[in-house]
């Protein structure tokens, strides 16, 4: 007779994927229900840490690694690959931001710099130091990139997190202010484009998880070259540091020198990974586009303009050719089935 205890352990292990429910479900049913009295099993309730640990396995299956069925290794590649890329998107804008702050300091006048630092001395000590770290924090997806790629995944997953503390910070301070408009709007997309990359990268790069995507090049020197091609178009056509434009212009150099070098021949899991990471950047580009060509000069509307063009076709470069090659690769396994 199935007790209430079983069919609690059964719904919670409805979580996994079918695949692996038939090869496990009846071993981890009998492994939960061991030592486990009858006559209380009619009242007990899975514990938490069980109820935790099926979770994990069910995102660890759902993002599989290769070995598993298709449509869960394509999804865990996918996943992956798309946390590798918006890491290096955001470690990117915040280096440039970091980089471009401390060049305009250091050319700035002593009242301009005193009123940079007010910010952060004429406060109590706390309220000081925690303006110093919602300023330093996002330079820990740098960090989390270079973690990946060196396959330190536990301190990756701890840098990403620690890096979105300062987006969603700011979320929480403009609600309790009452803010609205524009701003509220670019502010909630961006904490949702940092907690996207966390969630990916935590839930990606489980334990059996594969080696990450690593770009053409060495990490570092496309990471450098990232960073300097950001900071020369912010400093260029804009004469300012904007994260809209700064995740949009490393996106645009990510993504067309890897469809260049490519030559078409992207990778389904890649191809789809980067059309999801654009479209998560022509979201915001498209939110603050109006208030540019509001109140911004000619040239700089010129400029955000032909950006956000670019971005949307590369969207649509990335779009057909995932389509394509996820295309071929379900044939293929059909056929192999």
């Amino acid at each position: 007779m199935t007790t209430l205890l079983e069919q609690r352990y059964r719904s919670l292990l409805r979580l996994l994927p079918s695949y692996y429910r038939r090869a496990r479900e009846e071993e981890m049913v009998e492994t939960y229900l061991c030592g486990i009295d009858e006559s209380v099993q009619e009242e007990a309730r899975p514990a938490l840490g069980e109820v935790a640990s099926i979770l994990a396995l069910a995102v660890r299956t759902r993002l599989a690694a290769p070995g598993a069925p298709v449509r869960y290794a394509t999804a865990g590649a996918v996943v992956r690959d798309f946390a590798v890329f918006a890491v290096l998107v955001l470690g990117t804008c915040a280096v440039t931001e970091c980089v471009l702050t401390l060049a305009w300091l250091a050319g700035a006048t002593t009242v301009d710099r005193s009123l940079f630092t007010a910010a952060f001395t004429d406060r109590a000590p706390l309220a000081g130091a925690f303006a110093v770290a919602v300023r330093v924090l996002p330079l820990l997806w740098a960090a989390g990139y270079v973690c990946l790629m060196r396959g330190h995944r536990r301190a990756a997953r701890y840098a990403v997190t620690a890096a979105a503390v300062p987006a969603t910070l700011a979320l929480v301070e403009q609600l309790a202010e009452g803010e609205a408009g524009t701003w509220l709007a670019f502010t909630v997309l961006w904490a949702a484009f940092t907690w996207l990359t966390v969630l990916a990268v935590n839930g990606g790069f489980h334990t059996d998880a594969p080696p990450p995507l690593r770009p053409a090049g060495r990490p570092g020197l496309v990471f450098a070259a990232c960073c300097v091609l950001t900071s020369a178009f912010l400093v260029l056509f804009l004469g300012a540091t904007d994260p809209v434009w700064a995740a949009a212009t490393a996106f645009s150099a990510i993504a067309s020198v890897w469809l260049a070098a490519s030559r078409g021949r992207v990778e389904a899991t890649a191809a789809t990974a980067l059309t999801a990471l654009g479209t998560v950047v022509l979201v915001p580009c498209l939110s603050t586009l109006a208030q540019v060509l509001a109140v911004a000069p000619a040239g700089v509307v010129r400029t955000v303009v032909a950006q956000t063009a670019l971005v949307a076709l590369l969207v649509a470069v990335g779009a057909i050719v995932a389509v394509h090659n996820l295309t071929t690769v379900r044939r293929r396994s059909t056929g192999a089935g």
